[in-house]
């Protein structure tokens, strides 16, 4: 078996190359099962500790055998033919004579594991003697990286588009009329995308195969990007004009909160004047002239421009008293006929 050593918890030059064990505390070593399996893997074991190795990735111990009997004994955590036995553990004893064994300073470890596929693997550990002592050797699972997913994108002028960035360009041509949808190049192009979108196909691959030029798909893709920034920017403007119509609003109420006028019922803010005010127009109450003079006094009132004559005060008293005496009708009634 041509075998390298794994030299306690560093790295290792052998046959089947460097590698780094990796250890997770002070006497805990992790080792990969793909590099286990191939390499000798050293053990230290010192009088009256144990040291276990576990099968952290599944592997069930099935055999067994130790070189040298004299002065190491092993335990399992279960039986070999019960198919749970996942961890080994090692003790030094005092010297036993066995006739006919041989001896050595650094006995081995065989052992057979059966993965969770039913395949025989094979792991041989030695007894180092040096310094180092490891109370736990785990043999964990290879790390499998994810595979990388192929590039899809087409580059533009505008940076790299993907599948859905052509879509959306050629939606904006056809809405254009640029192209006709009877196009032969739309026609591939829609397939094309559908083909992408919902496989493993590579769009630039599909453009080959149906003779779409790379140079129509280009200015799609930096059409769907143009037309992907305009509505980022349009839906950012929205929101911010939300967001100053709701300031607005908001200062709105604060104003005509904080303005309030005495009148018969109590209390009058501008909403409760500007409430009568639109059931006095309604109801032909009040004359077209008197209605834009409150109107106005009103929206000076709510940028605080205007000191209120006594005349001013009365006619806003009137028409909240009003205000006041319709809102009490319709939350009694339900109505105001």
């Amino acid at each position: 078996m041509n075998k390298s050593c794994i030299k306690g918890i560093g790295i290792c030059a052998g046959v089947a190359g460097a590698f780094l064990v990796v250890p997770t505390a002070q006497a805990d070593t992790n080792i990969p099962e793909n590099i286990a399996q191939k390499e000798i893997i050293p053990i230290n074991i010192i009088p009256g500790q144990t040291t276990a190795i576990n099968f952290e990735n599944d592997d069930r111990v099935s055999y067994l055998i130790l070189s040298d009997r004299s002065k190491i004994i092993y335990s399992l955590n279960a039986p070999t033919d019960s198919g749970q036995a996942k961890s080994i553990f090692l003790r030094n004893i005092k010297p036993l004579d066995f006739p006919g064994e041989i001896t050595s300073n650094q006995p081995n470890l065989f052992v057979v594991a059966i993965d969770d596929r039913g395949r025989q693997e094979q792991y041989e550990f030695i007894v180092d003697n040096s310094q180092k002592h490891d109370t736990k050797i785990n043999i964990t699972p290879e790390k499998k990286e994810a595979p990388k997913k192929p590039i899809n994108v087409i580059n533009t002028e505008l940076g790299a588009a993907t599948p859905a960035d052509v879509r959306i360009g050629l939606k904006y041509k056809l809405r254009k009329a640029e192209i006709s949808p009877n196009d032969p190049i739309a026609l591939y192009t829609s397939e094309a995308i559908a083909l992408t979108l919902n496989s493993q196909k590579n769009l630039l691959a599909l453009a080959e195969e149906l003779d779409i030029p790379l140079s129509v798909l280009s200015e799609f893709g930096r059409t769907g990007l143009a037309q992907k920034a305009k509505f980022r920017i349009q839906k950012a403007n929205r929101k911010k004009a939300n967001a100053l119509k709701a300031a607005r609003q908001s200062l709105i109420e604060e104003q005509s909160e904080k303005f309030v006028i005495d009148t018969d019922l109590g209390k009058a803010n501008l909403e409760d004047i500007k409430f009568g005010l639109s059931v006095m127009q309604k109801r032909e109450t009040i004359t077209e002239q008197k209605a834009q003079r409150i109107s106005k006094i009103i929206k000076q009132a709510m940028n605080e421009k205007r000191k209120f004559s006594a005349r001013d005060k009365e006619e806003l008293s009137n028409v909240g008293r009003l205000g006041l005496a319709f809102s009490s009708r319709l939350r009694i009634l339900g109505t105001l006929d």
